[in-house]
């Protein structure tokens, strides 16, 4: 199937940020929150909070491509570790990446929607982080399977 490890970190990133999106909007949805993951795109992208069709797809783009990077750097790090624990492995880096975020996005580039510094948007984007890390282990998982099958 795939044999390239960027192929497949961009294929795990990609299939995360789908994951989260949807995590988002249903939250959303059922007012759970009020700031989706296109919301910090938007600030990081635009420097403000641009609404419209135009800037949600162009701040979703922005998500897909950060997110795939993600994705690969997963990808290329995990290349030399075992098979055990794939998914805990992913947690702890999407972990890491959820806390290397609110830091940096609040401490030093002060992103507007980021910082409004509450437990509730903090666990909320913890969780879809969660989600990620799962998300980008199991695909990766399973393609480097069906990729042995093959």
């Amino acid at each position: 199937m795939v044999d390239d490890g960027m192929i497949k970190g961009i294929i795990a990133g990609l299939t995360g940020a789908l994951v989260q999106n949807v995590y988002a909007y249903t939250a959303k949805h059922f007012s759970l929150t009020d700031t989706l993951y296109v919301d910090v795109s938007r600030s990081v992208l635009f420097n403000s909070n641009y609404q419209g069709t135009l800037a949600t797809i162009v701040s979703l783009i922005g998500h897909f491509i950060i997110d795939s990077f993600w994705g690969i750097l997963f990808a290329f790090l995990i290349v030399n570790t075992s098979s055990r624990f794939f998914c805990l492995k992913g947690v702890v880096f999407a972990g890491g990446i959820w806390f290397l975020v609110r830091v940096v996005g609040t401490k030093i580039i002060g992103i507007s929607v980021l910082s409004r510094n509450n437990p509730a948007v903090a666990l909320f984007f913890f969780i879809g982080a969660v989600l990620f890390g799962l998300t980008i282990s199991f695909v990766l998982k399973l393609l480097n399977v069906f990729n042995e099958k093959i």
